[in-house]
């Protein structure tokens, strides 16, 4: 069918040169829909091992590194976008809450397992970590959806994320990518492979994200939530003899900016619940202290000296996306380290050992005004 159109183009370029300049262009219009329709090949490690998306029995979307550059996917918010049935979102305190295939994990405390497995390279890694990381050259990203506890234990009810990173090659390369926005924002990334010697190879990425605030706080006309990430992964692999290759990764973040823990809240002040659970309410309103640990120790330290009141009651709220009330902007420091030792001995033609050795560092820090 291509080459039929493509034919037709070339004779009437001899009869009629604009029918000849429209042909083409349809030529190449149907010829490209015809290449981006093929179904291409994606190989995964989703069950332990390398295997094509079509060929295993496991409901999962991969996203190639290409996917990733076009759909311009920065984060976990940004791969909610494309992954259906998934939704994500920052929690109270250092916690984030997740939405995979109709099941909800919410809860927030160090007795708390979540119910969602988050992991680098098949390493599990915290999964509150894991919603502020950046997605900094990767080879894909695997996403589980459903029950995984065959292989991945009891807490993949709602399934798995896995990010597989860019390991080192025998080639002497590199890239850098410079992205820039409104509220200039800067986006750089980039890595450098360096082959060591015939059996060892390295690789280094790094990345960076700035953008000024772009939300106005009405209380003291200072702009918040802006960005200022800086990433850097280091990756060596060591080709110990034929069937014996070690692998070792460390990955670094900081985030250092003024972000609130949540952007936008509802909430119909109720007396006894705090917000309502009945009705949406009200962008940006303050709860009823009343319905809060507020109003109950108040009331039991006898620190009303008569009617227990709505303490934010009189709290000014904004209807507005781009303007808060608070007392202060918020602040919102993270640094994390995250390495990983792997070993892979093919055994035989059917038999692979791997060991796996994971290290996680954590320093959070958050100030926000919640009232």
């Amino acid at each position: 069918m291509q080459t039929n159109i493509k034919h037709w183009g070339i004779f009437m370029f001899n009869t009629n040169i604009k029918s000849k300049l429209f042909l083409t262009l349809v030529t190449f219009s149907f010829s490209f829909s015809a290449f981006a329709q093929e179904v291409e090949e994606v190989v995964v490690t989703a069950t332990k091992k390398e295997e094509s998306t079509q060929d295993i029995a496991v409901s999962i979307t991969a996203i190639t590194a290409d996917q990733i550059s076009a759909d311009q996917i920065y984060d976990l918010s940004d791969l909610a976008e494309v992954v259906p049935g998934f939704e994500t979102a920052k929690g109270v305190g250092s916690g984030s809450g997740f939405v995979l295939r109709g099941i909800g994990s919410y809860g927030v405390g160090a007795a708390v397992v979540s119910s969602i497995v988050t992991s680098i390279n098949g390493h599990s890694t915290n999964p509150s970590w894991f919603v502020e990381t950046g997605f900094l050259d990767l080879e894909r990203i695997e996403v589980l959806q459903g029950p995984q506890g065959t292989k991945f234990g009891r807490n993949s009810v709602q399934g798995v994320i896995n990010l597989v990173t860019k390991r080192p090659t025998d080639e002497f390369e590199g890239y850098v990518n410079v992205e820039a926005g409104s509220y200039d924002r800067k986006l750089v990334t980039g890595a450098i492979n360096m082959p060591f010697s015939d059996s060892v190879r390295g690789r280094l990425a790094f990345g960076s994200n700035t953008r000024r605030g772009m939300v106005e706080n009405v209380a003291t006309g200072n702009l918040m939530d802006d960005r200022n990430d800086a990433s850097v992964r280091l990756s060596l692999d060591w080709d110990i003899n034929d069937t014996t290759e070690l692998k070792f990764t460390y990955s670094g973040q900081k985030e250092d900016d003024n972000r609130p823990q949540e952007e936008t809240s509802y909430c119909q002040p109720d007396p006894f619940f705090g917000c309502s659970p009945y009705s949406l309410g009200q962008m940006n309103r303050a709860p009823d202290s009343r319905g809060t640990a507020f109003g109950l120790f108040g009331f039991i330290g006898l620190l009303y000296p008569g009617t227990v009141t709505n303490d934010f009651g009189a709290a000014a709220f904004s209807d507005d996306f781009s303007k808060l009330y608070r007392d202060r902007e918020p602040t919102h420091l993270q640094k994390t380290e995250f390495s990983n030792l792997e070993l892979v001995k093919e055994l035989s033609d059917e038999l692979t050992l791997v060991a796996k050795y994971s290290y996680e560092t954590r320093m959070f820090q958050q100030m926000n005004d919640n009232d």
